[in-house]
C-alpha cells in the first residue's frame, strides 16, 4: 500500500433519533418491569475513503520484492456513501431476583462507486459488520451474583463485502473483493466454488458467578464459551478464545 497524494479528506455527517420506553424502579435498583430503548441513525459520508488497486509513478501495477510479486493499492476517495442502523436495547425484569438484559445492533452502508466506464455503482462499503448483540440473564440475591449470557453474531454473505477493483466485460461487471479492509481473504475458503465464503454466524454462552465473603473478601468465577465453539469476530484474522475458565478472589482495602 503506497501513499496517493490525490487523497481528499472524508467528511460525514450525521442523523440520530431515538426513542425510550421510561420505567419504574424496583428496591435493588433493578427496573421494574419491561424497559426499551431503540436507536436509529444515518450517515452521509462525503469522499469515502476505500482502499483499491493503484500504480507507481512509473505506471506499474506491482513490483518484486525479495522474489515477491507485490501488487500495488492506495487509499482514494469514493464519491460518496451513506451508512445507516439500528440499536436495539431491552431489560425486564422476570422475578424479585432475575433481570434479563439483550442488545442487538444491525447496520449497514453503501458507497457510491466509478467503474471504469466512467458509470457510478451503489456498492457495498467496508468496515460494516454483520447484524450482532449479546443476551443474559442475571441473578442477585444478597452476596451473591450470577449470570448466564450469551454473545452472537450472524453471518456477513459475500455480496456484502466490500469491493476494491471493478473489471469490465461484455456481460457486465467483475468485482474484486480481496485486498480491501474487510479481510475477506482471512475468512474460510470453499474449494468448490474458489471463493472465500466471508465470516460465518456463530454464538458463546459463558456463565459468571460471584459471592462476596465478607466486607472485604469477594470471590469470582468465570466460564467463557462453554461450548468450546470456533469463532471469529468481523474483520479479524484471529480465532476467538475456545473454553476459558477464571477463578479470582480479591479483597478490597478499607
Amino acid at each position: 500500500q503506497i501513499p496517493n497524494p490525490e487523497l481528499k479528506p472524508e467528511r460525514s455527517n450525521t442523523i440520530e433519533v431515538g426513542w425510550r420506553m421510561p420505567h419504574l424502579v424496583a428496591p435493588g435498583g433493578l427496573p421494574k418491569g419491561l424497559s426499551l430503548e431503540l436507536k436509529a441513525y444515518y450517515t452521509f459520508l462525503q469522499n469515502a475513503i476505500i482502499r483499491t488497486d493503484f500504480s507507481l509513478p512509473n505506471g506499474d501495477d506491482f513490483f518484486i520484492n525479495r522474489g515477491d510479486s507485490l501488487f500495488v493499492q492506495a487509499n482514494a476517495n469514493a464519491e460518496r456513501a451513506r451508512i445507516f442502523g439500528l440499536d436495539l436495547s431491552m431489560q425486564y425484569l422476570l422475578g424479585k431476583h432475575w433481570l434479563l438484559r439483550a442488545e442487538g445492533h444491525w447496520l449497514r452502508g453503501r458507497r457510491r462507486q466509478q467503474a471504469p466506464d466512467g458509470a457510478f455503482l451503489w456498492l457495498p462499503q467496508d468496515h460494516i459488520p454483520p447484524a450482532y448483540g449479546r443476551a443474559s440473564v442475571q441473578y442477585q440475591k444478597g452476596s451473591w451474583q450470577a449470570s448466564l449470557h450469551t454473545r452472537f453474531q450472524f453471518r456477513k454473505p459475500l455480496d456484502n463485502y466490500a469491493v476494491g477493483n471493478i473489471e469490465m466485460h461484455q456481460d457486465g461487471y467483475t468485482f474484486e473483493r480481496t485486498g480491501t479492509s474487510d479481510n475477506l481473504e482471512q475468512t474460510p475458503f470453499d474449494p468448490t466454488t474458489g471463493q472465500f465464503t466471508g465470516v460465518y454466524a456463530w454464538w458463546t454462552m459463558g456463565l459468571n458467578m460471584q459471592k462476596e465473603l465478607g466486607p472485604q473478601w469477594t470471590i469470582r468465577l468465570a466460564l467463557d464459551n462453554i461450548f468450546d465453539q470456533h469463532y471469529r469476530t468481523f474483520g479479524s484474522g484471529i480465532s476467538g478464545a475456545g473454553r476459558d475458565l477464571r477463578i479470582g478472589i480479591a479483597w478490597q482495602m478499607e
